[in-house]
């Protein structure tokens, strides 16, 4: 085999194979603000459909805090790596 193959299959091994992500926080914590967003939004739906402008106000900032307090007790720790597959 050339040495230009060897290299290339050499590229193309390290392209499969895992590597670090520098942002993998930050997917994580994307993918954990949806799935938590969509559990706290489905448990306060009835309320919101029937409450008025004010009370709808106060629910969002309700909805908003539980899901800060979630996203902090799930989060990784900062000292995580991170690796795609």
């Amino acid at each position: 085999m050339s040495e230009k193959a060897e290299s290339s299959a050499r590229a193309k091994s390290r392209r499969k194979s895992d590597h670090f992500v520098a942002d993998g926080r930050e997917r994580v914590e994307k993918d954990l603000m949806m799935s938590i967003r969509a559990e706290v939004e489905a448990r306060f739906a009835d309320q919101l459909h029937e409450a008025g402008w004010w009370r709808r106000w106060r629910l969002r900032r309700q909805i908003d805090r539980e899901i800060r307090v979630e996203l902090k007790k799930q989060r990784p720790s900062r000292e995580a790596l991170f690796a795609n597959n």
